[in-house]
């Protein structure tokens, strides 16, 4: 049989990292995994135990997690331990990593496991536009000079001291 029984009761995802380029590229540095989970669930859940295997048993795992708990999409990232050595477990040899679910919830599905990412967003602060002169009408449009505007902006105006409606 290829297939060896695992030893513990509780649900869990193992990850396992070719060891050759995994050790030369990663050992002692930061690891960032990106999950990008195929159905988000609006609740965050706890914290997930992570460990990693030091070639005779799961040691834990600290790790930075940005996933709630792999209820929505987000990063993951964790320092490799220096004791993280190859092992061969379920007749593969790699580095292993083990997230546990100790109290399974829901199914989770995971669309893609993607290493070495940065959550990066493509935005640019405008101070002091001028949109316009009002009239003081009430629901006036003015167009804006650098579109488009993320969603749920909120654009506050200031209006100087002595400029504010008559009673």
């Amino acid at each position: 049989r290829p297939y060896k029984p695992v030893a513990g009761r509780d649900s869990a995802c193992h990850l396992g990292f070719a060891p050759e380029d995994f050790m030369r590229a990663s050992a002692g540095g930061t690891l960032s995994l990106y999950f990008q989970l195929a159905q988000e669930y609006g609740q965050g859940g706890p914290a997930l135990p992570w460990s990693y295997y030091d070639g005779k048993a799961w040691q834990p795992l600290a790790v930075d997690d940005g996933t709630a708990g792999l209820t929505r999409s987000g990063i993951v990232s964790f320092v490799l331990p220096a004791d993280l050595r190859p092992a061969t477990l379920y007749s593969q040899s790699a580095c292993w990593l083990r997230i546990e679910n100790p109290r399974p919830r829901q199914d989770v599905t995971v669309y893609g496991v993607y290493p070495n990412t940065v959550m990066a967003s493509n935005r640019t602060t405008v101070l002091e536009e001028i949109l316009g002169s009002s009239n003081e009408q009430p629901l006036q449009t003015f167009q804006i000079a650098h579109a488009p505007v993320l969603t749920d902006v909120q654009l506050d105006v200031a209006e100087p001291a002595g400029m504010q409606p008559d009673p």
